[in-house]
């Protein structure tokens, strides 16, 4: 799974390099900016790759009791469902410094109220992430039980209610670590066009982003333009 998501990366992303094996320019200038700052911070003392494992189980557990659902904590710590799965296999003493820190920073509050006014800037995002893939714009809008001008909607607003931010964060936590159907040539094509419409107007994968939510912060690997 850690090779399909590196594999899909976008051109500029560390990962595309060490585990999709790309060794363009983009590549592999992201290759060199991560070993820089990894020097710095063995130089400084400050270079801690691993941590404790049963901190951040405990956490997932909390999450979970209070009803919060894995997928939901994949989709705000910004991680595949399936890396916490992993977090749980038996004899996992050890996770990665940066895994942890996304999960600890998931709380229990974190899910906005239904019909509180938020920030739709995680919202526009991730509807852009999955065209990106090519999920089409009719069938997210289908699986949302939304017309056909939502995302154009969605896209111009700065925010959006609290029920459509966690519509659309449960949509993503489900489509984000599954391609879109291509079995027939309709398939095919409408995926290829949520693609090329996504990639027209300068979307991202959800992998350009550190924390998808963010309003500001800027994606990684891009060689022009920014996504919002």
């Amino acid at each position: 799974m850690a090779a399909k998501y590196a594999t899909n990366a976008p051109h500029g992303v560390y990962h595309r390099y060490t585990m999709g094996g790309c060794r363009c320019e983009l590549c592999h200038a992201a290759m060199l900016r991560y070993n820089k700052r990894r020097l710095a911070l063995i130089q400084r003392g400050e270079w801690k790759p691993w941590t404790d494992a049963e901190p951040v189980r405990r956490h997932v557990r909390k999450l979970r009791q209070g009803g919060m659902r894995l997928e939901t904590i994949a989709s705000l710590a910004g991680v595949a469902p399936g890396n916490i799965y992993k977090l749980f296999d038996a004899g996992r003493t050890r996770v990665r410094s940066h895994f942890a820190d996304k999960l600890l920073g998931v709380r229990p509050d974190d899910t906005p109220p239904l019909h509180a006014r938020v920030d739709s800037t995680g919202t526009r995002r991730k509807l852009q992430a999955l065209m990106y893939m090519g999920w089409s714009a009719q069938v997210l809008t289908e699986r949302l039980g939304m017309d056909r001008s939502f995302i154009r909607r969605v896209m111009n607003r700065s925010q959006v209610e609290g029920v459509t931010a966690r519509a659309v964060q449960d949509l993503f936590a489900e489509l984000s670590i599954v391609g879109p159907p291509v079995r027939t040539r309709y398939e095919r094509a409408s995926a290829t066009r949520a693609q090329r419409y996504a990639r027209e107007r300068g979307w991202v994968s959800a992998l350009a982003w550190d924390d998808i939510d963010n309003p500001k912060e800027k994606p990684k690997g891009l060689a022009r333009g920014e996504a919002s």
